[in-house]
C-alpha cells in the first residue's frame, strides 16, 4: 500500500503531506450494486492533498475547504461516538490542525466521476487513521478498508461503495470479482505503441451522485429494468473486465458497444444532453464508444475506440485526455 505509512505529527515545517491521485472505474458503474464485477484504477493526472499552511496566508479557497472539513470532522465525531468505525482515527490531533489551516489542495474536478471525496476521505485516513494489521491477509485488509470507507464517504453521496477511497489510498487497480473477492492487480503502462486507447471526455458540467443512485435503485425495484441490469448488463460488464484483463481489444471493444447501447436506454437519466448526439455517433460509426464514468449526470464519460487519431479528431471539443493505449 503506496500511502499505508505510519502517522506523524504535522508540524509547521513539513506542511504537504502525500499526493493522492483521482480514480476511473472503468467497469462496474451501478452494476456493482448488484453483483458484477468491477474494476477501478488510480489516475494521476487529477490529485489532491492536505496541507497545513503555517505562516503563509491562506486563499478564499483554502478557507472554504477548511470549513468544509470541519463539517465533515464532526461526522466521524458521530460515528466514532457510535462506535460505527472500524479503525481508529484520532480526533483530536485532526481538531488541532484543522484550528491550525488545515485545508485540501485539488486538481480534482468535483462532480465528474474522478473520487474527488475519495481522495480527501483517503488523505484524511491516511494522516490520522489506524491502518490495518500486518496480521490480516491482503483480502482481509481490502475488505475492512472498503467497508470503513463506505462507512465514513457516505457523508458526502448518501451511499458509497468505499471503491474510490480505497483505489486513492492504495494507489493501485483494484478487481472486484464476487463478494468478499477483491484483489489488488498490475495496472496497464501508458505507452505509444497501440492504435486503441481507453480515454475521458468532458461533457462540460458537473453531476450529482447521490439522486443519480437513487434514481437507478427506484428504477431497479421494477423487474423489467431489473432483469435488464441482471440478466443483460452485468453479464457484459463481467465480459468486459475479463478481455481487458486478458488484453482482448478485439473482443473488449466489441463488448463495450454492447454495453454502450444498453446504457443509453437503461441509463438514459444519466447521459447528459452535451454528449448524447457524439454516443450517438460512435455508435453508428464504430469510431468509438462511449460509457459512463462514476455515476453520470455531468462529469466525464470514458471512451473506448480501436483508433485513438480518428477519436481525436471527431471528438476534439470535448478535449480528450487519453488514460492508456490499447
Amino acid at each position: 500500500m503506496k500511502h499505508g505509512k505510519a502517522n506523524k505529527r504535522l508540524k509547521m515545517t513539513d506542511s504537504y503531506l502525500p499526493l493522492f491521485n483521482s480514480k476511473i472505474l472503468l467497469f462496474g458503474e451501478y452494476s456493482l450494486m448488484y453483483g458484477s464485477m468491477a474494476l477501478s484504477i488510480p489516475f494521476e493526472c487529477f490529485h489532491g492533498q492536505l496541507i497545513l499552511p503555517g505562516a503563509v496566508p491562506q486563499n478564499d479557497d483554502a478557507i472554504f475547504s477548511n470549513q468544509q472539513i470541519k463539517k465533515f470532522l464532526s461526522h466521524l465525531s458521530i460515528l466514532k461516538d457510535e462506535k460505527k468505525l472500524d479503525f481508529t482515527i484520532d480526533i483530536e490531533r485532526f481538531t488541532e490542525d484543522l484550528d491550525a489551516g488545515l485545508y485540501f489542495k485539488s486538481n480534482i474536478p468535483q462532480g465528474y466521476g474522478l473520487g474527488s471525496s475519495g481522495a480527501l476521505v483517503a488523505s484524511i485516513f491516511s494522516a490520522y487513521g489506524e491502518h490495518p494489521k500486518n496480521h490480516f491477509t491482503e483480502t482481509e485488509k481490502l475488505l475492512q478498508l472498503k467497508s470503513f470507507f463506505s462507512t465514513v464517504e457516505s457523508y458526502f453521496h448518501g451511499k458509497s461503495s468505499g471503491l474510490d477511497p480505497l483505489i486513492s489510498y492504495l494507489n493501485q487497480a483494484v478487481l472486484i470479482s464476487g463478494k468478499d473477492k477483491i484483489e489488488t492487480i498490475p495496472q496497464k503502462g501508458n505507452s505509444n505503441n497501440g492504435r486503441g486507447a481507453v480515454f475521458l471526455i468532458d461533457s462540460g458540467s458537473s453531476g450529482e451522485t447521490e439522486p443519480l443512485v437513487n434514481h437507478f435503485i427506484e428504477n431497479y425495484k421494477h423487474a423489467a429494468y431489473n432483469n435488464t441490469i441482471d440478466h443483460e448488463l452485468i453479464p457484459l460488464v463481467n465480459k468486459a473486465v475479463t478481455y481487458y484483463i486478458d488484453g482482448n481489444s478485439e473482443m473488449l471493444l466489441a463488448t463495450l458497444k454492447q454495453i454502450s447501447l444498453l446504457q443509453m436506454n437503461v441509463f438514459d437519466f444519466m447521459i447528459p444532453k452535451s454528449v448524447r448526439k457524439v454516443w450517438q455517433a460512435g455508435l453508428e460509426t464504430n469510431a468509438y464508444y462511449l460509457k459512463l464514468c462514476g455515476s453520470g449526470g455531468g462529469g466525464m464519460m470514458l471512451g473506448f475506440t480501436a483508433d485513438i487519431q480518428v477519436s481525436l479528431n471527431h471528438l476534439a471539443p470535448f478535449k480528450p485526455i487519453i488514460i492508456h493505449r490499447l
